[in-house]
């Protein structure tokens, strides 16, 4: 998404083409790795339990994407109204490597509190 946003900025005449085709490719290929391991970690989730089965995770997981979806489609519009396409994605971009980073913060202090050595 960084590159997206840079490419708007460079005046990339001749590898226009080139770059928009990586960062389709790119974006892509992240989409689709996102979406598998996100339908894995929620089936995981939700057979952890004792009684419980792999649907209640995804069932979960499909809920808040569908109440979820929405608020961030009209975010992303009214940012675009607000702001320009480049500033848009880089700040989506910056959101998402701090989304990232706290999640692994907290991933490595529960971890630590465990005593897992994961």
């Amino acid at each position: 998404m960084f590159a997206f946003s840079l490419s708007a900025l460079l005046p990339l005449s001749e590898f226009d083409l080139v770059a928009w085709t990586m960062i389709g490719f790119g974006l892509g290929a992240c989409r689709f790795t996102y979406r598998s391991l996100m339908i894995g970690a929620a089936a995981a989730a939700g057979s952890s339990e004792p009684g419980s089965d792999e649907m209640e995770g995804l069932a979960a997981v499909t809920t808040i994407g569908v109440f979820a979806a929405p608020i961030g489609v009209l975010a992303w519009g009214v940012m675009i109204d607000v702001t320009s396409s480049p500033v848009t994605v880089a700040v989506g971009a910056s959101g998402i490597v701090l989304v990232a980073a706290f999640m692994g913060l907290a991933l490595r202090k529960k971890s630590a509190l465990s005593g897992d050595p994961t």
